[in-house]
């Protein structure tokens, strides 16, 4: 059963009613906007509480009215992310918060989350000199190129 159908399917009778999930969203979602789509989704929508990255993929807190934001997490994710899986969870409603907010990462732990591939290529021309040579290895040892390399 998907995120939302799970959602509607417990929830209360009372379709306007304030609640607060915790959930859990897996797969790829580190590096592609998600956490910014999570944040303007929670204001589009009223809402409070925080979402972070941390081993597990993104972990969103988020507290109010939560019908438009659930189904719209999945419908309008960034076009890089995958999600694999997403859980939630009932939380206890928190007094006095007033804000949704992006949280830093949360570090600990060995990463258990899948890495983007980069989103376009890069086509450098460079003059022949020194500079040449020294961009080589950079590209040669850039972050995408380590991440490809290491899914072979």
């Amino acid at each position: 059963m998907n995120l939302h159908a799970r959602f509607a399917a417990e929830r209360s009778a009372d379709a306007t009613a304030t609640r607060r999930l915790r959930i859990r969203v897996r797969g790829l979602v580190q590096g592609v906007g998600f956490r910014p789509h999570v944040w303007r989704l929670a204001r589009r929508n009223g809402l409070t509480g925080y979402t972070l990255n941390d081993a597990d993929g993104v972990l969103i807190e988020v507290q109010g009215n939560l019908d438009t934001f659930v189904a719209d997490l999945v419908a309008e994710a960034p076009p890089l992310a995958r999600i694999d899986a997403a859980t939630a969870e009932e939380r206890d409603l928190v007094a006095g918060e007033n804000d949704f907010v992006i949280r830093d990462s949360e570090r600990g732990g060995p990463a258990r989350t899948a890495i983007t591939p980069t989103s376009r290529s890069a086509t450098l021309v460079l003059p022949k000199c020194s500079i040449r040579r020294t961009a080589a290895i950079f590209i040669r040892s850039s972050p995408a190129r380590i991440a490809a390399r290491a899914l072979r």
